[in-house]
């Protein structure tokens, strides 16, 4: 899962002097930082501490096959809510907007041992002519310059050294979270809001539509299984059977065929027996009882 410890600074420094030199995109977008376990999960924007539980602990969430992304509250120094996108494994921290934010550490302990660190990370490699920090903050000016803003020159050094001593502290702040979280099993419980994948059908109108017209055919359904008492009172006749036609409509006499041939003659021509005839087909007929047996007859 990764290294856990509470002295982040000194086992886990090439973390901090990544996130701390590309603390600023070259472009001015919201920078992308790789959390810092085998989670493979990253940060779009600041992280504000937040998230260590992310890929950890959340495995009934994350390997779920229909829930695509989560939210939940996270209580941090300047964090509302924590989003989760499952699919794309990223992160995304919305910080607080409004006054109000609570103060999750009245004895300022943890802001303290933050400064420490910094303290601690500024002496590491450090000699007369290299700073490692020095040449961190260095690196993300660079970055910053890059995004050509209107910002004077002075402007652009405190933002480029503000945005890298932000990265310094969320990476600190969120390697301690990890280490209480995975080292001494200090969770509390939070509800989420799941984004799950469903299918989408349509507008409100064509759902009301189809469904207006499913009632309608059941009804008519079930109209016709009570006129014909569950069909039991439908005639045996099959009109797709060639012999049944046949035969019915041999006890139903000439009357067809004379219908038919009347209708050629008017055209001077003869019945040919084409499947494309359109006299024989616009024949209406119907079946009718004749004498113990059953008829097709012409329908005039």
């Amino acid at each position: 899962m990764g290294m856990f410890t509470y002295a982040p600074q000194r086992e886990r420094y090439a973390f901090f002097l990544a996130d701390g030199s590309t603390a600023s995109s070259l472009n001015g977008s919201s920078p992308i930082s790789k959390k810092g376990n085998n989670s493979n999960f990253t940060y779009h924007g600041r992280s504000y501490g937040m998230g260590s539980s992310v890929g950890l602990v959340d495995m009934e969430l994350t390997i779920h096959q229909h829930i695509k992304a989560y939210r939940y509250f996270e209580t941090g120094y300047n964090s509302k809510f924590t989003y989760v996108d499952v699919v794309n494994q990223t992160i995304k921290v919305g910080p607080h907007t409004t006054q109000g934010v609570e103060n999750i550490d009245p004895s300022s302990s943890i802001a303290g041992s933050a400064r420490d660190a910094f303290a601690g990370l500024s002496l590491i490699s450090i000699n007369s002519f290299i700073s490692v920090l020095g040449n961190m903050i260095h690196d993300n000016l660079f970055n910053v310059k890059q995004q050509k803003t209107k910002e004077t020159d002075e402007e652009l050094l405190l933002r480029g050294v503000v945005e890298s001593l932000q990265a310094l502290a969320d990476q600190y702040f969120f390697s301690l979270s990890a280490a209480q979280l995975m080292i001494t099993n200090d969770t509390i419980s939070e509800p989420v809001i799941s984004k799950i994948q469903a299918i989408y059908l349509s507008k409100d109108s064509f759902i009301y539509a189809v469904t207006a017209i499913n009632c309608l055919v059941v009804l008519i359904l079930l109209y016709e299984a009570t006129r014909t008492g569950l069909w039991s009172g439908l005639l045996t006749f099959n009109f797709a059977d060639v012999k049944s036609v046949i035969v019915g409509t041999s006890q139903g006499g000439s009357q067809i065929g004379q219908i038919v041939r009347g209708e050629y003659k008017n055209q001077g021509k003869v019945w040919s027996g084409e499947a494309i005839d359109r006299v024989a087909g616009s024949i209406p007929v119907q079946i009718v009882q004749r004498t113990s047996t059953l008829a097709v007859v012409a329908a005039v």
